[in-house]
C-alpha cells in the first residue's frame, strides 16, 4: 500500500505559526497529516515538504501554467482537482495563496 510523505516539521511549525493568530482558522489532522481548517473545510495541508492548498480547478490550473513554481497534488497516484503544492522553499513569495485557499474554503468554494 503506497503511504503519503512525512510531513516537514518545519514547514509545519512554519505556516501553524503563521495561521495561529487568523479568526476561524484551526488547525489538526487530515488523513494524518497537519491540516489547516476553517470550519470542517481544509483550505491546507503539509505533506512531505510542500504545502497543498485548495483553490478550485480554474484557478489552480491557471497557477500551474503560470510556472510560478507550484505543481499539481497528486495521493496514490491520483491528481487532486483544485488543489496544488507550493514547495516549502517557495513559500514566503508565495504567502498570499494560502490566504486566497483560506478565502476560496471560507466562500464555500
Amino acid at each position: 500500500m503506497p503511504t503519503l510523505p512525512v510531513p516537514d516539521a518545519a514547514l509545519t511549525e512554519r505556516v501553524a505559526t503563521r495561521l495561529a493568530d487568523v479568526p476561524g482558522v484551526a488547525r489538526r489532522p487530515m488523513f494524518g497529516m497537519p491540516g489547516f481548517f476553517i470550519g470542517k473545510r481544509c483550505f491546507a495541508c503539509v505533506m512531505g515538504d510542500g504545502l497543498s492548498l485548495k483553490l478550485g480547478k480554474p484557478r489552480s490550473a491557471a497557477l500551474l501554467e503560470d510556472d510560478l513554481g507550484v505543481f499539481p497534488l497528486v495521493v496514490m497516484d491520483r491528481t487532486m482537482g483544485g488543489w496544488v503544492v507550493v514547495p516549502g522553499d517557495e513559500l514566503d513569495g508565495l504567502w498570499d495563496l494560502v490566504d486566497e485557499a483560506r478565502a476560496f474554503v471560507a466562500s464555500g468554494g
